[in-house]
Parts: structure tokens; C-alpha cells; sequence
């Protein structure tokens, strides 16, 4: 079914880039359920910060997103970049608070808000790996 999409900020991102980054946060995330890494929310909160606010070329998960893709051969799906970055923005509020939570030793409110942003970042990237099955050559 073709259709035309309405762009809300009229640039254009990969939609498999974005799903490989919401992989990477799920595994950070969900490994700090144990370990309340305070530096994994530091570096989420940088990283989600360069991805919300249009300096995406310096996002650390975004370049290594871009090697896997490149290495995995996963062809590119243009999308626009107006719903990511949006996303990017709850990225960056959920992580500015769990660090606070963190450094603030209120651990139940920071396991809480991480379940939360696992589960949000799980859902985007369960669409990747849905949606790339078919896409992967296996040569």
C-alpha cells in the first residue's frame, strides 16, 4: 500500500538505525536492573541529549548502530525524524530522572523509571528485529 507521509520536522532518519539504537538502550537499560550503573544513565542521558537536540552525528549508539547495519547489510527504511526525536526527548527525560534517583539513593523510583524506559525501548526495537527478519541477505 503506497502512501504519502506528512513530514513533522522534514528531515529524514533509517528507521533500522533508530531500532538498533533502541536495541543498544534495551541491553544497557535492562543490565542495569542489577547493578544500577550510575555512568549508564550519565552516557544515555549525553546520548539521547545529542539525538533530541539535531546533533545525531555525534550520538555514540547512533554511529555504532550505523557499523552493525553496514556490517549486517540491513538496507536503509526512511522515515521521518520528527517521532524520533521526539522519543529521543522522553529518552532523555527518563535517564536525566533515573540519574537523579540514582545519585539521590531512591533506587525503587530509579528501578521503577527503568522498567519503564526498557519497555518503551524494547517495544521500538522488537519492530526491528519483527521487520528485518526478511531484510537480512544470508549469503
Amino acid at each position: 500500500m503506497n502512501y504519502v507521509e506528512c513530514p513533522a520536522e522534514g528531515h529524514i532518519l533509517d528507521q533500522n538505525t533508530t531500532r538498533l539504537v533502541a536495541s543498544m538502550v534495551v541491553v544497557l537499560a535492562f543490565t542495569s536492573l542489577w547493578f544500577y550503573p550510575i555512568w549508564v544513565f550519565a552516557f544515555l542521558m549525553v546520548d539521547f541529549g545529542l539525538r533530541a537536540f539535531a546533533f545525531r552525528k555525534y550520538s555514540t549508539l547512533r554511529w555504532l548502530a550505523k557499523r552493525i547495519q553496514f556490517q549486517l547489510q540491513i538496507p536503509s527504511k526512511p522515515i521521518d525524524a520528527g517521532p524520533k526525536t521526539f522519543a529521543a526527548k522522553i529518552g532523555l527525560f527518563f535517564s536525566l530522572t533515573i540519574f537523579i534517583c540514582l545519585s539521590a539513593h531512591l533506587f525503587t523510583w530509579a528501578y521503577a523509571l527503568i522498567v519503564v524506559l526498557t519497555l518503551c525501548a524494547f517495544l521500538e526495537s522488537v519492530f526491528f528485529h519483527l521487520s528485518c527478519m526478511s531484510c537480512i541477505s544470508m549469503d
